[in-house]
């Protein structure tokens, strides 16, 4: 893996205009884990973003860990 990762784009979201989101991967040197920072906005929103994101977040995040153990 590189010492760095970082993306810009989800297109597993693509039919959702306004969604941007940023996901950068780092590794942790001393415990050799790695460091996933999501970062995501909506352009435009008529509310209800958190509702949407965090089972996405919660998914995702469970999938990294089972890949990377």
């Amino acid at each position: 893996m590189p010492s760095f990762f970082s993306a810009t784009h989800c297109p597993a979201l693509r039919g959702y205009p306004g969604y941007v989101c940023k996901v950068q991967l780092r590794p942790v040197t001393d415990s050799g884990g790695t460091f996933v920072e999501w970062t995501s906005r909506w352009d435009e929103s008529d509310g209800g973003v958190a509702e949407f994101c965090n089972p996405i977040y919660q998914a995702a995040l469970q999938a990294l860990k089972k890949h990377f153990s």
